[in-house]
């Protein structure tokens, strides 16, 4: 391109000068890792920044991390040497925690030497031992 300066005021003159505006490496993107806390069917379920679109939306997502290209569309995409970004999909499953199973039954649990506590069906009974003393 070109640029004619023209000077005013107490300047005169002009000076035309010629530059070059190059395209940028790629749209810029702060951060191309992508967190779920659920898991989705194919890439077009996992949403992207705005004017990006899954090069291929039909993959299936079978694993909990992954990485998939997009396509910048933006009315500037053709101000950059590439439109195509890689980003990477992490799902984080939120973890149910596991039940402790029942324990049904007789449960003794010694307390010092003297007593014991039974627990049978929820209920509690506190049993004491006798010790017999040496004389």
């Amino acid at each position: 391109g070109k640029a004619i300066v023209t000077f005013k005021n107490d300047y005169t003159g002009s000076a035309e000068i010629e530059f070059t505006i190059g395209k940028a490496a790629k749209p810029n993107v702060s951060d191309t890792t992508i967190r779920l806390d659920h898991k989705v069917a194919t890439l077009a379920d996992v949403p992207l920044p705005n004017d990006f679109v899954w090069k291929n939306g039909n993959v299936e997502i079978t694993e909990n991390r992954i990485t998939a290209i997009a396509v910048y569309t933006g009315d500037d995409a053709g101000s950059f040497e590439t439109t195509e970004l890689t980003f990477e999909i992490i799902i984080e499953e939120e973890q149910t925690p596991t039940e402790e199973p029942k324990r049904d039954g007789l449960i003794w649990l010694a307390i010092g030497i003297p007593s014991a506590i039974l627990i049978i069906g929820g209920m509690v009974g506190v049993a004491a031992a006798k010790r017999k003393r040496k004389k």
